[in-house]
């Protein structure tokens, strides 16, 4: 998973 600029790591995972 990219790290977009979603804000926490958690959201990382849905990457949008």
């Amino acid at each position: 998973v990219s790290p977009h600029p979603t804000g926490s790591p958690a959201l990382k995972q849905l990457d949008t």
